[in-house]
């Protein structure tokens, strides 16, 4: 059995109007060039971004944002973990210092997502 990856790739310049003035900042926009280059060119040509900024900016960001922008943050998360090196990344982080928040606060989110929808 093969697990079921959500790779398709949103437009990205909704998605990063959708965060606000979140979305302005240079981590995501790092974050979009990267997934615009792995999209068009291949991972080969899209340099890994510092995972760790990101990883502490999505930390950070889940406790700060409001619910709105949760979603469009989330798929951005989605998009660069479907790229085996940055799903290995939060997999293998040394120190284990955002793994265990990050997929906390998701699975919170998830939770609240559903329960805004019922």
């Amino acid at each position: 059995m093969s697990p079921v990856t959500f790779t398709k790739v949103p437009p990205l310049d909704k998605v990063i109007e959708k965060l606000g003035p979140t979305g302005k900042n240079p981590i995501v926009a790092s974050i979009r060039e990267f997934i615009a280059l792995r999209d068009s060119q291949g991972a080969i040509e899209a340099p890994l971004q510092q995972l760790s900024d990101w990883a502490t900016f999505l930390q950070e960001s889940f406790t700060r944002l409001p619910a709105a922008t949760l979603f469009p943050l989330v798929d951005l998360f989605r998009v660069t973990l479907s790229d085996p090196r940055v799903s290995g990344w939060f997999a293998e982080e040394k120190g284990n210092t955002h793994k265990l928040s990050l997929g906390v606060y998701f699975l919170l989110f998830l939770l609240f997502f559903k329960l805004t929808l019922a």
